[in-house]
């Protein structure tokens, strides 16, 4: 996979290149987030341009837990409707986002990866996603 990535020329073959190499990862959904201009959001996504579009709509909104609580810290978080015993600190409203975010893209376990960390969510990163379960994610 780097030496396909360093092949490629612009950011749209780069991420077209990564979203390659998902199935051999045991990755079904995968979402990137830069949210350090957070008017104009840079949010990419397999999971269609409809969803992508909401979605990114959802973020600019700050309607969205993950940017805060992914994106403000280096370490990994797990995600998902499988980990949400996991996220005890998310409010209801945000555990029916997680629910419904996961029924609609088919996925039950992940965990993010964020690049660049910033305090109020507007960092850089990734959520990492499958329709493995919490078992055969670990």
């Amino acid at each position: 996979m780097a030496d396909s990535l360093n092949d490629a020329t612009t950011q749209g073959n780069a991420w077209e290149t990564a979203l390659q190499f998902l199935p051999d990862l045991g990755l079904s959904k995968v979402v990137f987030f830069d949210l350090t201009k957070p008017r104009e959001p840079l949010i990419l996504s397999n999971a269609g341009f409809l969803w992508t579009d909401g979605y990114r709509e959802t973020v600019k909104a700050g309607l969205d837990p993950f940017p805060l609580n992914c994106l403000s810290r280096i370490d990994p978080m797990l995600t998902g409707i499988g980990h949400l015993e996991a996220n005890q600190y998310l409010d209801d409203e945000e555990r029916d986002m997680i629910a419904l975010g996961s029924e609609t893209l088919n996925i039950r376990t992940g965990m993010s990866v964020t690049i660049c960390p910033d305090s109020a969510g507007l960092g850089v990163g990734l959520n990492l996603m499958t329709n493995l379960s919490v078992a055969e994610f670990r």
